[in-house]
């Protein structure tokens, strides 16, 4: 048997559980543009397609616009 050449680690859910970083991120940003905060497991929901989806639901915006990256 040959000894691995690389090793995969699935950090997010698996090894951690980072979802109260991600809201008081999410939620940092919004109050940041003006936005008013959601709870928890609403953005929770928001997660698994990317960083830019998520922020664009959470801001109920589209995901391909400008304000998208602020």
């Amino acid at each position: 048997m040959l000894p691995p050449t690389a090793i995969a680690f699935d950090l997010d859910g698996t090894l951690i559980d980072s979802r109260g970083d991600i809201v008081a991120a999410v939620n940092h940003a919004l109050r940041e543009t003006g936005r008013s905060p959601l709870p928890g497991p609403m953005i929770v929901r928001f997660v698994g397609d990317g960083g830019r989806s998520l922020v664009a639901r959470a801001a109920q915006l589209p995901e391909n616009t400008d304000e998208t990256d602020r």
